[in-house]
């Protein structure tokens, strides 16, 4: 369940919902996935509205980190968009600079007043998603501002038992995550990646099974 977990988060697929209200034309919303700053320029200062809803309830904004277009994504930040909404999923602007690892924009966002430990999509922080997307210089950044280390999901799992990177999950470890936390299936954290394990081998994913046995081993030494 777990690696079927990872695999959605990485392509997050969202609900085909749309939405009317201020609805951000075609062009501008291409322009940004073309990743075309110029173009987005010309179109707010023709008119188009910076906080517009496209699909999914997504703002420019957001759009323009979830696609990594980290210059357009300063323009609309510098230009007063809104960075407060949400779309369909709860999902704000900081939790999708998860996606690419935009530690820059996270670090703006923060110093505007953004709660670092906000929730979004399944009830995750932004760091349990930089975790699971393996950006340690993300990671890094939001335990510098605060990030708390051991929120759980609504399927409790928790930064830590999203990594599947040994180098992130050694420096949430040392960072005082907390190893005896359960999942909604009970299990504590060494039971999940033996479990995670078991998943990959039957995926025959050899770069997560090489990772996961590496992390249990860290695991197996820290009880000793």
């Amino acid at each position: 369940m777990k690696i079927l977990s990872i695999i959605l988060l990485t392509t997050m697929i969202f609900p085909f919902n749309l939405f009317s209200q201020k609805k951000c034309s075609e062009e501008i919303q291409i322009a940004i996935e073309n990743g075309d700053l110029e173009l987005v320029k010309k179109m707010i200062e023709n008119g188009e509205n910076i906080d517009c809803i496209g699909e999914w309830k997504q703002t420019l904004l957001m759009k323009a980190i979830q696609a990594g277009k980290e210059d357009i994504a300063l323009y609309l930040i510098n230009k007063n968009a809104d960075i407060t909404k949400v779309d369909d999923d709860n999902s704000s602007a900081l939790f999708k600079t998860s996606f690419y690892g935009l530690t820059n924009i996270a670090k703006i966002l923060l110093d505007k007043g953004v709660d670092v430990n906000q929730k979004g999509y399944r009830e995750m922080t932004t760091l349990m998603m930089a975790s699971s997307r393996n950006q340690l210089d993300l990671v890094k950044f939001l335990i510098k501002k605060d990030a708390k280390i051991n929120l759980q999901c609504n399927s409790g799992y928790t930064a830590l038992t999203y990594a599947s990177n040994p180098e992130i999950f050694s420096f949430l470890l040392k960072n005082n995550a907390n190893v005896s936390l359960r999942n909604f299936e009970g299990l504590n954290t060494i039971e999940q990646f033996k479990a995670s394990l078991e998943e990959a081998k039957g995926f025959e994913n050899q770069e997560l099974i090489d990772n996961y046995e590496k992390i249990i081993s860290i695991l197996e030494k820290e009880k000793h």
